[in-house]
């Protein structure tokens, strides 16, 4: 992306972008700012541009409604990313809390926890996004965030328990309970 960034920023912005250059112009706007690295809208429909060929203007083309397929592709990744980077901290930190109670106390603790991650792991977790999403009223991405973590905390949970079952086992913490 820096290369991308750095390609698009050579040149005066009538020689790289003489299309917006003619909007603004017959809007009686002045350019005195800088155009940001890509000025397509992942919205913005141009039918005069159907099906273009990737070029300097459109790094991908445009598809049958004249919208920039780069421009599009960036917004989808900006959603899918927060979706991911939210849901994969929630579990992690579910799992982290769970497996290391489990892994700390052992003993009716571990079995109790270890009963019910087997539980929420035979539960096929599509269906269950679909059933609870069913359930919401008024659903939204946070909700699909929670769901996931809801569902892939088990996981990390059996990972750090078997690291705390593992580090009890070893001479120093023997030592540190016999001090």
């Amino acid at each position: 992306s820096f290369l991308l960034a750095l390609f698009f920023s050579f040149g005066t912005p009538k020689t790289l972008y003489p299309k917006l250059e003619k909007e603004l112009a017959a809007q009686g706007k002045q350019v005195s700012s800088v155009y940001p690295m890509f000025p397509y809208s992942f919205r913005q429909v141009d039918l005069d541009d159907t099906f273009a060929e990737p070029s300097f203007s459109h790094p991908l083309g445009t598809n049958k409604s004249g919208q920039d397929v780069f421009s599009r592709l960036i917004y989808g990744t900006r959603i899918s990313l927060t979706i991911g980077v939210f849901a994969v901290s929630i579990y992690i930190l579910i799992g982290i809390f769970f497996g290391a109670l489990a892994g700390y106390y052992g003993g009716r603790v571990d079995i109790l926890i270890q009963r019910f991650i087997e539980v929420v792991i035979s539960v096929p977790s599509f269906f269950l996004i679909l059933t609870i999403a069913a359930f919401i009223e008024n659903r939204s991405i946070f909700h699909i965030m929670l769901v996931i973590a809801l569902v892939r905390w088990c996981g990390p949970a059996r990972l750090v328990r078997s690291e705390f079952l593992r580090l009890r086992q070893l001479d120093y913490v023997s030592a540190a309970k016999a001090v």
